[in-house]
Order: C-alpha cells, then sequence, then structure tokens
C-alpha cells in the first residue's frame, strides 16, 4: 500500500536532520491523505494533526478491520485465498495463517512494542508468499496481470509523490523523496553528495534501470500489454506510449528542477492515463461477460501479497523512529 509507504516517512522526519522545513510537512501530509483519488487541488487547505492523533491513526491501521490498514487487506487477502484453495500448497497456506493471526487483543490499543511484532511477523510471511508468486507461479495471463497491477500502483503512486514534491519548499530536504521511492542507496552509490533536484528527477523519471522508476514502470506496463495484445487484441498502449516518449523527451537543465511547470503537468497526466488504462483493463478482463467471469483471480491474490507486504515493511519503518511532526 503506498499510502502507506508515505506514512513510513512521517516517523523518519523526527528530531534532527530530517526534520522537514516549513511547508513540506504540509506537503507529505496531503500527500498522503491524496493518495487512492484524484490529486487534491492546488490551494486546497490541508489539515495538520498532532503527534498524538497521528501515532494513534498509525496504530489503528495495524489492527483494525474497521479502517484502511493491515488488517483490512488481510481480510481481503484470507477472502480471495479461500477462493482458490486447490491452487494453494501446504506451505502457502501455512504462510498465510501465520499472518492472519490475531493481531491484537479485542477492544484493547496495542503497544508500540506490540505493534512492531505484528509488523515483523507479517512481513515474514508476505515476504514468504511473494518468493512463492516469484519461483513458483506459471508466466501466463494471470502473471502478466499482476505485474501491470503492481507497476500501475506504482506509477500512479511515483507521479502523484513528484508533484507534491515539486511544490514543497525549494530547500527542503529530499531525502524523504528518496527514501519513499526506495532509492536512497541507489543515489548514495552513484552520487555520494547531499540529494540534489536535478539527479533526484532524473533517477526518479527518466532512470530505466531504477525499479521505481517512471520510466521503469511505464516500459513494463507497455511491454506485458504488448504481449496480451498478441492473443487479446489491443488493451491500452496508446495510453501510455506517447507519455513514454514525453518522459525520454524531458530536457534536464530545462526540466527537471524545482517546480517545473511542464513536468508537474506531465506528471499529472501519466498519473491520470494510468488510472484510466486500470480502468480499461478492469472492464476489458476483469468484468462479467456471457455470464463468465473472466476474473484471474490468483492475479488478485498475488497483487494483494504484493501491497501488504509493502505496508508491513512502510508502517515497521514509521513506529521504529516515532513521530516528529510538529502540530501547527
Amino acid at each position: 500500500m503506498n499510502c502507506v509507504e508515505a506514512l513510513y516517512i512521517w516517523f523518519q522526519l523526527i528530531d534532527g536532520e530530517k526534520r522537514p522545513v516549513a511547508g513540506q510537512a504540509a506537503q507529505m501530509q496531503s500527500q498522503t491523505s491524496g493518495h487512492g483519488g484524484q490529486s487534491q487541488s492546488q490551494g486546497q487547505a490541508v489539515a495538520i494533526f498532532t503527534d498524538a492523533e497521528l501515532e494513534s491513526a498509525l496504530l489503528l491501521a495495524v489492527v483494525s478491520p474497521n479502517v484502511p490498514g493491515l488488517a483490512r487487506q488481510q481480510q481481503h487477502l484470507v477472502r480471495i485465498a479461500g477462493q482458490l484453495h486447490e491452487r494453494f500448497s501446504v506451505d502457502n497456506w501455512r504462510a498465510l495463517n501465520r499472518m492472519v493471526q490475531p493481531a491484537a487483543r479485542p477492544g484493547e490499543r496495542p503497544s508500540q512494542s506490540e505493534v512492531m511484532t505484528i509488523l515483523d511477523d507479517a512481513a515474514s510471511a508476505l515476504m514468504t508468499l511473494a518468493g512463492f508468486a516469484l519461483d513458483g507461479m506459471t508466466r501466463d495471463l494471470g502473471w502478466r496481470f499482476m505485474s501491470i497491477g503492481r507497476r500501475l500502483e506504482r506509477l500512479q503512486f511515483q507521479s502523484l509523490v513528484l508533484q507534491r514534491a515539486l511544490a514543497m519548499n525549494e530547500n527542503g530536504n529530499l531525502e524523504w523523496l528518496l527514501e519513499l521511492s526506495d532509492s536512497i542507496i541507489t543515489y548514495r552509490a552513484r552520487y555520494r553528495a547531499q540529494p540534489e533536484w536535478l539527479p533526484v528527477l532524473d533517477l526518479l523519471l527518466r532512470d530505466g534501470t531504477n525499479p521505481r522508476s517512471i520510466l521503469f514502470q511505464m516500459d513494463g506496463i507497455l511491454g506485458a500489454l504488448r504481449k496480451i495484445a498478441q492473443t487479446h487484441g489491443a488493451c491500452g498502449v496508446e495510453l501510455l506510449e506517447p507519455l513514454r516518449a514525453k518522459v525520454l523527451a524531458l530536457e534536464p537543465d530545462a526540466n527537471l528542477n524545482y517546480a517545473n511547470a511542464h513536468l508537474s503537468d506531465l506528471l499529472n497526466r501519466i498519473q491520470v492515463a494510468s488510472a484510466a488504462l486500470s480502468e480499461q483493463i478492469s472492464v476489458q478482463f476483469f468484468s462479467y461477460t456471457d455470464g463468465q467471469q473472466r476474473s484471474p483471480r490468483s492475479s488478485v491474490l498475488c497483487f494483494l501479497t504484493v501491497r501488504l507486504a509493502r505496508f508491513a515493511r512502510g508502517i515497521g519503518w514509521c513506529m521504529r523512529r516515532g513521530i516528529g511532526i510538529r502540530a501547527r
């Protein structure tokens, strides 16, 4: 779950060098609350929460199925897995059952240490399930849909995150952006310097070798769509292909800089196009037609597994660093 990876960063902005400058906290909070729908309009007021409110919301997101978070996603995973019982090995079921054990005592708010134990166990189980999918899943239509879904989610999220970053304070610390994009180690290995706008944007936008970059997601999606089109007809390549060309055409000195209007507009178009592509694929392949359901549920299960793994990893990072955003 990408919005939780944003929450992930909230706890890192604490006590010292990674505390956001004025305006950056509001941008981060706006990004967190805005994911999952259309981006918020510019100028819209952003609510600022206290540390206690943020901590309470994070703890609840881990253990309560009544709010978006780990427990709710686990419920969805178990429900879909139950419909695919015959396709699961004993090892798959063992990992799944270990993950969905009761997270906390009903009616009690868990402590931070209890939450960390829950997340550590969930992360281990989810990595196991993801490994089963990676090593044992047939590379058929279901596999391609799983790959497309994962990349579409990352593409939409990364586009939104970069838009928020471009709108923050020019002198804001960019480490949160690299860590949220899981690219901080790559950046440090290449540049061995403090993050700057041009190299950061180049790494997260146009680097085809970075598995979190915009270009990498586009290439993966388009490649899978072309293979599907060979047997099932056109399925949305035309929505992303022109935008991929525009990403490659970006001029580093002219476009990869703070508050660049052309870049912000392109990122918004990518976000909108990826949402439209997701909808087109859903209608074309995951709908009821002639009384038969065409949805490969196994790919949905694998996709949920990937999202849960990222959720657990993100919340775990949050909780290990405490809350450091000052309320206004």
